[in-house]
């Protein structure tokens, strides 16, 4: 149940990031986004030092993962994985399918993913359920960028679903701007 309510937050947070970017563009979402990152590192360390942040200690207690190398890496890497593809995307509406990918596709691919029963035979931490549900949650993508939602979701699903060393909020984002980069 946890690990469906830190998804829940993926998506909020990603549709928060959509909108910032819509409403007041990508420079405003990379300073958002830097910002955020700046201020969770230090939120971050304090947390580390054994001090007690009201919100924050409250969010690590509730939703973050047991055995974490640091509370919060996972979002760290979130917002860098977007501020990521923010500074590479120059085109708003390829960035705003990037973001959907990372925040419906990976997000659903673990809610729908833990309970799957059929493993992916070069990656037995993941399921062919959680793979469907990340290509299924990318085609959000759809609405920004038409058809080509569809080979960007095939490409991403693939590569989360690789046993690659990187945190997949690093490695999605990557494969969408490596996308933009050969199908601008």
């Amino acid at each position: 149940m946890k690990e469906q309510s830190r998804k829940i937050i993926h998506i909020a947070i990603g549709i928060i990031f959509l909108l910032i970017l819509q409403f007041y563009g990508r420079h405003t979402l990379e300073m958002v986004l830097f910002a955020g990152i700046l201020a969770g590192l230090m939120a971050m360390h304090l947390v580390i030092r054994s001090h007690k942040l009201p919100f924050v200690s409250w969010f690590i207690e509730n939703f973050e993962r047991d055995g974490v190398r640091a509370p919060g890496f996972g979002s760290a890497w979130y917002a860098f994985g977007i501020l990521m593809a923010a500074v590479a995307i120059g085109d708003p509406n390829a960035l705003s399918a990037a973001i959907c990918v990372l925040a419906f596709g990976d997000s659903l691919s673990t809610i729908f993913g833990q309970g799957g029963k059929y493993g992916i035979p070069y990656n037995p931490r993941k399921t062919l359920e959680g793979s469907a549900a990340f290509f299924f949650g990318s085609l959000t993508a759809y609405l920004f960028i038409g058809p080509a939602a569809i080979p960007l979701a095939i490409v991403c699903a693939i590569v989360e679903s690789l046993p690659l060393p990187l945190d997949d909020n690093i490695t999605i984002p990557a494969a969408a701007i490596l996308f933009f980069y050969l199908f601008p």
